[in-house]
């Protein structure tokens, strides 16, 4: 089940799904890359995607609130959970 679609600033298609992760999808729609739970993303399940007015990409899971600073290097970013904080990921 789908819940966001959104293109960022490089013209990457990404796909926020419940119980899929993010699919990011290159300019040619060839999938470039899934974050899932198995490797590192908090969580398989996306309620909400939004590019903010800086070109950042933040991502509702059910375990945190998760914000990617740079869309040309997706595997970089920060997770916030309850009371915990920010913290960086790869």
């Amino acid at each position: 089940m789908v819940h966001g679609i959104l293109r960022d600033k490089e013209g990457k298609l990404w796909i926020g799904t419940f119980g899929q992760g993010i699919s990011i999808f290159n300019k040619n729609n060839k999938m470039s890359l899934n974050l899932v739970k198995s490797n590192g993303f908090p969580s398989n399940a996306v309620n909400h995607m939004i590019l903010d007015s800086n070109k950042k990409v933040w991502v509702a899971t059910r375990e945190g609130l998760v914000k990617f600073d740079n869309t040309s290097l997706p595997k970089k970013y920060k997770v916030s959970k309850k009371k915990m904080g920010w913290r960086t990921v790869r």
